[in-house]
């Protein structure tokens, strides 16, 4: 079982601020050649990831996760690596699930549901792994 203190929570926090950022960048590059329903879809989970950077740091401090070693590490991995991706991806369709399965995971984190963290975790790892920059 890990647990996160409050220097993880912000190290947590910092990276939903740099995978926001990017997922900012991806709406700004393709304002206007995305449809609005997709563009609103993006922006809802962009908004979701913003909030957990600001809330991480006070909400994540004292969670314990069963399915986690080290949920510090693990959690920042793959928010980093979803970061990447977003950069990479090719359809606004894979963009559009990736930020969704990001904001999931900041949900849960601000609900303070280790079952979501885990979940959310294990989504975007599966998630992750298929996309081949489509």
């Amino acid at each position: 079982m890990g647990m996160i203190d409050d220097k993880g929570a912000g190290e947590i926090a910092d990276a939903f601020l740099a995978a926001g950022q990017r997922v900012y960048k991806y709406l700004h590059d393709n304002y206007g050649k995305i449809t609005h329903g997709k563009y609103e879809s993006l922006d809802d989970s962009f908004k979701t990831i913003m909030r957990a950077s600001t809330f991480a740091t006070t909400e994540a401090v004292g969670l314990a996760i069963d399915a986690m070693a080290d949920p510090v590490i693990e959690i920042k991995n793959v928010i980093g690596t979803a970061k990447e991706k977003i950069e990479e991806l090719k359809t606004i369709d894979n963009v559009i699930k990736l930020a969704a399965d990001l904001a999931d995971l900041a949900s849960g984190i601000i609900a303070k549901d280790p079952n979501a963290i885990g979940n959310a975790v294990k989504n975007l790892i599966d998630q992750i792994k298929p996309i081949k920059s489509n």
